[in-house]
């Protein structure tokens, strides 16, 4: 099947940036740059998942009025719209979700725990999972924020004014909890709003005591834990190295796209200082893939016989500031096309296919796996939309009747064949709908 790239100029509006996370393309796959590693492993203590995160929340987490803040659901008090976003998202089910546990099960490793599940208690052994602490919030909110009994932030929260810069002087406490204020009373007064410049009286305007760490405003933050390349063959069980195929690459596709240097992860993913702040929307959120893909096709010249004609049919992401499917290495968008009768004609999946390599053919220093198949939606260059395309034989009597389908895939083939999950849970349907030919 005649596999090209078009880039693209669409009429139409994005509608969302949708970065979800994962997987390298070919021409990616040297790419990487190892990012901030001062902040990011002193500062956080991340060591690209080849350890887990040493952590102790009784020893050094933080305290709000003398109560120490044990998980993630004590932050729900002051910081409702974040914690209820955070809940909801992929990030509190990381580790506990049910396709992440089945394939666990398949092949066991402390290495996908150390993202998944990033916290061991100090001195704990990472293959016992008692020692693992906060599994049940996977990335937690202190997973991010929370080191060394301080608040670790992008920016120094600024009290007494929203996001805008407004004044916070006739709204409810929560809203302005939700500003980063320390409020005892109900509103902010004043002498709240004056006090909030001097940094040197910090318990009257500030909940919390704060380490500024930049590093958190960047894409290269979001990498730790969604870029990186398979482990070499001779990769033991608690000892890692990195081989040279990569195996999740957003952020070099990012990198590679017309969005970088004009956007980041956050500006797509953290949403700050909106109401889906910290919702995370990536490969499960169905509603926003829907309003970033499109599909139509071209009435190409070429006419094989008398009863078929070659179409070009196109698959669009509008706005995707990196390629598509992105994420778990498994994930495939399943392009299906039916005739008026409902039957399927055809369908085919964009993208990556790995094979595990003959085992004569391994060496130590490299991964067990290749790459074999590349057919997912390139990042964007040149313009916002980018576009995969295939050239299909169709029957004439049809073309003005084709109907299509697309949806999102959580399982290899091979793994859809064995899994007990139910299809609700490893596949969605995105949108469906009447196809376009244009002459």
């Amino acid at each position: 099947m005649h596999v090209l790239f078009l880039g693209m100029r669409i009429a139409a509006p994005v509608l969302f940036c949708v970065c979800v996370l994962t997987l390298t393309g070919t021409l990616l796959s040297g790419m990487y740059c190892e990012p901030a590693p001062s902040q990011l492993s002193a500062g956080f203590r991340f060591s690209r998942a080849l350890s887990p995160i040493e952590f102790d929340p009784q020893a050094e987490g933080v305290r709000v009025n003398g109560e120490l803040l044990v998980d993630s659901s004590d932050c729900r008090e002051c910081h409702t719209t974040v914690y209820d976003n955070w809940y909801a998202s992929r990030h509190r089910v990381a580790f506990t979700n049910e396709l992440y546990q089945e394939s666990h099960a398949r092949e066991p490793s402390v290495w996908c725990v150390n993202c998944h599940a990033p916290f061991m208690r100090p001195e704990g052994d990472p293959e016992i999972s008692q020692d693992r602490v906060q599994v049940a919030d996977g990335i937690s909110c202190m997973v991010c924020h929370v080191r060394d009994n301080r608040i670790l932030t992008g920016s120094r929260p600024t009290p007494g004014l929203d996001a805008h810069g407004r004044l916070l002087n006739d709204i409810d406490e929560q809203v302005a909890r939700e500003a980063g204020a320390s409020m005892p009373t109900g509103v902010l007064a004043e002498s709240d709003l004056q006090a909030s410049n001097q940094t040197e009286d910090e318990s009257r305007t500030y909940a919390h005591e704060y380490t500024v760490m930049p590093v958190m405003r960047s894409a290269e933050f979001c990498a730790e834990c969604h870029q990186f390349n398979f482990l070499t063959a001779d990769s033991t069980h608690t000892d890692f190295r990195y081989a040279d195929l990569p195996m999740q690459s957003t952020y070099t596709e990012w990198k590679a796209s017309d969005y970088f240097d004009r956007s980041t992860c956050q500006s797509c993913h953290l949403m700050r200082d909106t109401d889906d702040s910290h919702a995370f929307p990536g490969g499960h959120a169905v509603e926003r893939l829907a309003a970033v893909l499109a599909v139509d096709a071209l009435l190409l010249d070429e006419f094989p016989d008398n009863t078929s004609r070659l179409i070009e049919l196109r698959v669009v992401t509008l706005g995707v500031g990196h390629a598509f499917p992105t994420g778990d290495l498994f994930r495939a968008l399943k392009v299906r096309l039916y005739v008026p009768d409902g039957s399927l004609q055809r369908e085919f999946y964009l993208h990556k296919l790995y094979r595990s390599l003959p085992v004569d053919q391994q060496t130590a220093d490299r991964a067990a796996r290749t790459l074999v198949r590349d057919t997912v939606i390139p990042p964007p260059v040149g313009d916002y939309a980018s576009a995969r395309t295939e050239v299909l034989d169709w029957p004439r009597r049809h073309l003005s009747s084709i109907r299509y389908e697309l949806s999102i895939e959580y399982l290899d083939q091979s793994n859809r064949l064995t899994t007990r999950l139910p299809e609700d849970l490893t596949r969605a349907v995105i949108k469906s709908g009447a196809l376009h030919i244009r002459n």
